[in-house]
């Protein structure tokens, strides 16, 4: 067969291969997110210091966009609630502190977040880490929120190795750590970030790429652990920094490295599953590093002014790079104004997402446009936090800040300045970033490239203070941001009217802003009353029927049971222990419930999800759930009142009840036994409560099924967290429920055509179709075959031509 033949029969095959397959690639990029936890900007050596190598972060950065002016709030929790929800925390009630683990509070229920748009989209979302949005109630935790799977901790840190958190002196230290809504034990003993490093590999490893992925892992490190043992890293990995003479600040270069080490890997893995080129990777870190105070890890934002937890760059300022190859830019230092809202609107456009906008202009802006070109229009504003408990303003405008109050004064100078000898050599470092294996090596980075960028990231200052020295307790203080990015020239006294503008939209935000969501304390999450674990402890709130007090030889059971149960209980009694358990709302062995009332059983029952009617009806721990309904609401009423004059006597049901030929018979039954049982039995419901009225075509309703068995008290407005709750547990059954079989009506069916019998009728064409399948396939070789013989025929024919 000559060239022309083979190109005719392998075109053929590529037309054929993907009709016959089925199977195809997702266009939408995958999305991988990378935060690091309390990292100081001087920590990360793309940033100019060879103290703490970072070679496979910095390789990202160097092959991608370093953003030098990604600004994040100071703090944690209002870190990742922007990220999650694309607004500023200001705008949202996140702004005021932290979540501690014994606060209920968390992230708003009515605020859509990142994984929730993405899954939309047909995205896999899965987090791996740090959660710290809240966990009072399950309906706060990750997997109501968006992802289809976390595996990490709900509170703000955990012991590297135990996973435990000692949250104060009035709770006991409890378990933080699982594996989606269940409590994992089985980590214990391995060190967090390898632990979070694993978890985010497998998950590429076994990723169905048919769809795009959406993975964010968020490390525990470099942030510290419990107070009695803040430090902590591997003995071999602390060894390979002994140059570091801080013993401190040399464990925190190996939990800095440990990061590193995993961003490596996690981009091997997507290079192996052949991801890499449809992904794009960011990193970043949540906040400015905690050189001193609470939580301190040694880390540096130098020549940054300030840390974590106040107003200045060192606080706000964080670390961060953008690495992809679908961006057409790559090696450039960005200098463009981002925010960490801005990610949900900036990603969601790469994915081809829409996430609309709020028109405020400190909350998530879209700016793929200024990813790709530097000419783009970005972000002008950047309000780092006008914090009320601590009064402190920090915000930004076309280049100017402002800075009025503080937190800490001793948090204000210039912190974390490093030593000229505790580092390693430039030929040392850049030998770090090119080694075999690394990320460096796999991008082909030159030194002379990489210095290039690294020297336009660096940030320098001069160490002498110019103008007038800013004392924000006593008046407001102006920076030139952009020529002054160590904040040490005060300026307000030279531009007054800037000044003065600065603070009239400081005060219009403020104004316009949600007042915080944070709670007190409550004692009752106190992981001794949990087994010694931190889980959500609201939801044991749970109505309850008051005793009737009934001791007769009856009995009528309040424990809810399901149809599904019948299965693995009737086994159960019989024996037969093969029944696998399934998922909460599939059937549950309730033996036990049914020999002892004290037994626990059921807590939850899903009527239905149903998609053709769109109604909703689910109950947990006494309390329903309903959404929309059927036909318009013609069902909707009480239904079937039977007049009383249409009744048998009391004496005749007896009679009939106890006859000889009934069973009442055979069991001696009298009318005194069963009246207080039949009493028990019968569903009373007083018509002289007022009823509060549903309308579930227009919003949800909630009801305390309990106390209310006929549903005429609507609570959805009295009790909104158990509302949204119960709707995030049916959010999540759908989600992760088989689609329906149901199939349109067939003609075939018809009775008349077998004998004017109901019969099965597809056996003969399921039969008759995968005949048709092997007979395409034939066909597809006969014509391939014709082929082959016509470009034989006509080189032969050719032959014969050229002899004549």
């Amino acid at each position: 067969m000559d060239r022309t033949a083979q190109w005719l029969v392998m075109l053929w095959l590529l037309w054929l291969g993907p009709s016959v397959s089925g199977s195809s690639r997702p266009e939408r990029p995958n999305i991988v997110i990378i935060v690091a936890d309390d990292l100081g900007w001087n920590d990360v050596s793309f940033h100019g210091s060879n103290q703490i190598p970072t070679p496979n972060i910095d390789a990202l950065a160097y092959d991608g966009i370093i953003l030098n002016r990604h600004y994040v709030p100071p703090l944690c929790t209002p870190s990742r609630a922007s990220l999650m929800t694309g607004k500023h925390p200001m705008n949202i009630g996140m702004q005021d502190h932290v979540i501690i683990s014994d606060e209920p509070w968390g992230l708003g229920l009515d605020q859509k977040l990142m994984p929730e748009y993405f899954r939309e989209a047909g995205y896999r979302t899965h987090l791996v880490g740090k959660w710290h949005l809240g966990f009072f109630r399950r309906a706060y935790t990750p997997t109501y929120r968006g992802f289809d799977s976390h595996f990490g901790y709900l509170g703000p840190y955990i012991d590297y190795w135990d996973h435990s958190l000692q949250m104060n002196e009035t709770s006991a230290r409890g378990l933080d750590m699982r594996r989606n809504a269940d409590v994992n034990y089985a980590a214990n003993g391995t060190y967090a970030t390898d632990l979070f490093n694993d978890e985010a590999v497998r998950i590429i490893r076994s990723h169905n790429d048919t769809r795009p992925l959406f993975l964010v892992l968020t490390h525990l490190a470099p942030h510290t652990g419990n107070e009695d043992d803040p430090m902590q890293a591997p003995e071999d990995e602390i060894a390979k920094f002994s140059y570091i003479q801080d013993p401190k600040r040399r464990t925190l270069a190996a939990m800095i490295s440990r990061i590193d080490r995993g961003v490596e890997r996690v981009y091997h893995t997507l290079e192996e599953r052949s991801m890499l080129n449809n992904t794009i990777i960011l990193f970043y870190a949540d906040n400015g590093a905690p050189t001193v105070g609470i939580h301190a890890n040694s880390g540096s934002n130098y020549p940054l002014r300030g840390q974590k937890e106040s107003p200045w760059e060192g606080a706000v300022r964080g670390a961060a790079l953008i690495w992809s190859p679908l961006l057409p830019r790559k090696g450039v230092v960005s200098n463009q104004w981002f925010h960490v809202s801005d990610w949900l609107p900036t990603l969601g456009q790469a994915a081809g997402i829409k996430v609309r906008s709020t028109g405020s202009p400190i909350d998530g802006q879209n700016q793929w446009q200024t990813l790709q070109s530097s000419s783009a229009a970005g972000r002008t504003v950047v309000m780092n936090n006008a914090e009320e408990t601590f009064e402190y303003s920090s915000y930004i405008k076309r280049g100017w800040k402002y800075v009025n109050g503080t937190v800490f004064e001793a948090y204000d100078g210039w912190l974390g300045r490093l030593s000229n000898g505790d580092r390693v050599t430039d030929q040392d470092y850049y030998d770090r970033l090119t080694a075999p294996g690394s990320i460096g090596a796999s991008l082909r980075l030159t030194r002379s490239n990489a210095e290039n960028v690294r020297s336009s990231a660096t940030v320098q200052c001069s160490d002498e203070l110019a103008g007038n020295p800013c004392e924000p307790l006593k008046s407001a203080c102006l920076f030139n941001i952009v020529e002054d990015p160590c904040e040490r020239n005060n300026q307000a006294r030279e531009f007054p009217a800037l000044l003065a503008e600065l603070e009239s939209d400081i005060n219009n935000y403020r104004n316009r802003g949600v007042p915080s969501r944070r709670k007190p304390s409550d004692g009752r999450s106190d992981p001794a009353r949990h087994n010694f674990t931190w889980t959500w402890w609201l939801d044991e709130e749970i109505p309850q029927r008051p005793p009737n007090g009934l001791q007769h030889l009856g009995v009528v059971s309040d424990q809810t049971i399901h149809v599904s149960d019948w299965l693995p209980t009737l086994s159960a009694a019989a024996g037969i222990d093969s029944v696998p358990s399934g998922s909460a709302i599939d059937g549950q062995n309730q033996w036990n419930t049914l020999l002892t009332e004290a037994a626990n059983g059921r807590s939850v029952v899903m009527h239905n999800a149903d998609e053709k009617f769109v109604y909703s009806s689910y109950m947990k721990h006494g309390w329903k759930y309903v959404n929309g309904t059927c036909f318009g609401g013609v069902y909707d009423g009480w239904l079937g009142d039977l007049l009383h004059s249409d009744q048998l006597t009391e004496g005749d049901y007896y009679s009939q009840l106890t006859s000889a030929e009934t069973i009442g018979a055979t069991m001696n039954l009298s009318e005194t036994q069963v009246l207080p049982i039949r009493q028990a039995a019968t569903i009373a419901c007083p018509k002289d409560v007022p009823e509060v009225s549903c309308e579930p075509l227009k919003r949800p309703c909630l009801f305390n099924i309990i106390e209310d068995p006929c549903e005429r008290q609507n609570l959805a407005d009295q009790y909104p967290d158990v509302l949204n709750d119960l709707q995030a547990d049916v959010a999540l059954y759908r989600r992760n429920s088989v689609r329906p079989r149901n199939q349109p009506p067939d003609g075939l069916s018809d009775p008349s055509l077998y004998n004017n019998t109901w019969t099965w009728w597809q056996d003969e064409l399921d039969a008759k179709d995968e005949f048709s399948h092997h007979i395409l396939y034939l066909a597809a070789a006969i014509e391939i075959l014709v082929i082959l013989l016509l470009i034989w025929w006509g080189q032969k024919y050719f032959l014969r031509q050229r002899k004549k």
